[in-house]
C-alpha cells in the first residue's frame, strides 16, 4: 500500500489524514478510514449473498429433476477457507477457517 510523506532531516515521516486539513486531508481521511470500511462491508455482503444464493439453489430442481449445484464458490470450500489465513512464507501449518454461522460475522479485521 503506498504512503504519503515527507523527508524530514534524515528520516522520512508519514504524514497521515489527522495531519491534513482541506482537500489532501479529506482525500486521505476517506484512503485510509472510509474506503476500508466499505471494502469490509461489501465482502460481508458478498459472502453472505453468495452463501444464501447457493442454499436457496441447493433446495430446487433443474429441469431434469436434478438438485440445484452451487452457482458460487463454497464459502467453505478448502481453497477459500485457507485463503482467510495469512501465515508466513515459511509456515509450515495447515491452517484454515471457516464460517459456521454467516449472520455471526463482525466488520472490522481479523487478527
Amino acid at each position: 500500500q503506498r504512503r504519503l510523506a515527507m523527508v524530514e532531516g534524515n528520516g522520512i515521516k508519514a504524514i497521515k489524514s489527522d495531519d491534513m486539513d482541506g482537500k489532501i486531508g479529506a482525500l486521505l481521511e476517506m484512503r485510509d478510514k472510509h474506503i476500508p470500511q466499505l471494502q469490509d462491508e461489501m465482502g460481508r455482503l458478498a459472502t453472505g449473498f453468495s452463501y444464501k444464493i447457493n442454499q436457496l439453489q441447493s433446495q430446487g430442481l433443474d429441469l431434469n429433476g436434478k438438485i440445484g449445484k452451487d452457482v458460487f464458490t463454497d464459502v467453505n470450500s478448502e481453497l477459500v477457507a485457507k485463503s482467510r489465513v495469512f501465515a508466513a512464507p515459511d509456515s509450515q501449518a495447515d491452517v484454515a477457517v471457516y464460517i459456521e454461522d454467516i449472520s455471526a460475522i463482525k466488520g472490522g479485521e481479523y487478527s
